[in-house]
């Protein structure tokens, strides 16, 4: 398989494990508050985002 394929695959598995904690995390009770939600959303672009010049 090319490198590409297995960092794509191991993506969607990381992916579908943490959907599949958040579908847990709902059916047991717990749930967030939009704002969580948006900070969380926030904190996840942050880090997956390249730096632009006007970070540095």
């Amino acid at each position: 398989m090319a490198r590409e394929t297995i960092d794509r695959r191991e993506k969607l598995l990381k992916l579908r494990e943490e959907l599949l904690a958040a579908e847990e995390d709902f059916l047991q009770g717990r749930f967030y508050t939009v704002d969580e939600v948006a900070e969380k959303m926030r904190q996840a672009i942050k880090q997956t985002a390249p730096s632009s010049p006007k970070d540095q």
